[in-house]
């Protein structure tokens, strides 16, 4: 995920170009979006979230990754 830190608009890549799903969690685990995609990357818009640190977990092909991204 790109840019990070973000002002709440940011880019995930899915290098594998096979279907993925997005998933974001704020701090306190809640889930704030999933979202499932084909394409090798996506654009997200998070700037009606507060601002704080994110956990943006990407699973594609039985492949799970997860990152943490801030939001000034």
């Amino acid at each position: 995920a790109y840019p990070n830190p973000t002002d709440g608009r940011f880019t995930v890549l899915n290098p594998s170009a096979k279907e993925a799903t997005l998933t974001l969690y704020n701090m306190v685990g809640k889930q704030i979006l999933q979202q499932t995609f084909a394409t090798s990357q996506t654009n997200i818009d998070l700037s009606k979230q507060p601002a704080g640190v994110y956990l943006v977990r990407l699973t594609a092909g039985g492949q799970v990754h997860t990152t943490k991204l801030v939001k000034n």
